[in-house]
């Protein structure tokens, strides 16, 4: 499971590319993703899921500095909640973001933050969509 209490899922890690692709188009260079899913909540209530998705990218240096020139800010920490699991995934550095950087991937209703590791390859993404 998650390292967040409102987070399911049934803690596989997956590193196929396309079902990112297919939900954030901006991802359509990535080299290579490690990433984890599911549900947010309990199963017993009824009503539409929210579902989740934690990945941890690597991106070729071009795409990786396209958008560091968007990340303005140093981030203290990864984002809230981020799953347990990818934490052998995650290279140490520095963080960096922006609220222009959430904003390209929280598009068509995803609320997302977007993280990158100063490293010059890895894109931290926790998103968040109905």
């Amino acid at each position: 499971m998650t390292n967040s209490t409102d987070k399911q899922g049934d803690g596989q890690l997956r590193s196929d590319l396309e079902p990112l692709v297919n939900r954030f188009p901006a991802l359509a260079a990535a080299d290579s993703a490690t990433w984890v899913s599911g549900t947010m909540g309990s199963s017993d209530v009824p009503g539409p899921s929210t579902y989740w998705i934690d990945a941890v990218i690597v991106l070729p240096p071009n795409e990786y500095a396209a958008l560091k020139e968007r990340a303005t800010e140093a981030v203290a920490e990864q984002p809230e909640g981020f799953s347990g699991e990818l934490a052998p995934a995650v290279p140490g550095g520095g963080l960096l973001g922006s609220a222009e950087l959430d904003a390209l991937f929280s598009q068509d209703g995803f609320s997302t933050t977007a993280v990158l590791v100063d490293d010059g390859q890895t894109l931290l993404l926790s998103s968040k969509f109905q």
